[in-house]
């Protein structure tokens, strides 16, 4: 079985499963101030990975991850633009759903937002694009129209 770093004991431990078979994976997902960048993009990257990895050894995964789209930088650069913050997150998220729909290393995601327009927005389930992405490809990572 896999080992890894547990960050609350500060120890290297062994992957145990709450549930048999199962494995359950929170990603703290990009805070979209501005353009997607090489950090959101290594961070996506690693997890995925590791969940296709999980998958290879029998396991069922579910990965979920959030967007921030509150932040300190939000709001500065909504103050600076003299904007809603909600107008520069909302065009952020869409231009990373967009960017990240392309690669061919997209998995099996689950995503929503941080703030309470969250418990107004559907979570999005995606289904998985390790192969070439489709032209339906944008439709299943769309933004929802609330959000636009």
């Amino acid at each position: 079985m896999l080992h890894l770093y547990d960050t609350a004991t500060r120890e290297v431990r062994e992957l145990a499963l709450r549930e048999p078979g199962k494995v359950g994976i929170y990603l703290c997902g990009p805070t979209v101030y501005g353009p997607p960048h090489i950090g959101h993009g290594r961070a996506t990257l690693v997890y995925d990975i590791l969940r296709r990895y999980l998958e290879s050894t029998g396991l069922e995964v579910r990965l979920v991850s959030n967007v921030t789209d509150i932040d300190d930088k939000i709001i500065e650069r909504a103050q600076r633009e003299q904007r809603p913050w909600t107008d520069i997150t909302r065009k952020c998220e869409r231009v990373w759903f967009e960017a990240i729909a392309t690669s061919r290393w997209w998995g099996d995601w689950t995503r929503s937002a941080s703030t309470a327009r969250c418990s107004s927005r559907a979570t999005v389930i995606c289904g998985s694009t390790a192969r070439a992405p489709t032209s339906n490809t944008k439709s299943r990572f769309a933004t929802p129209a609330s959000a636009r």
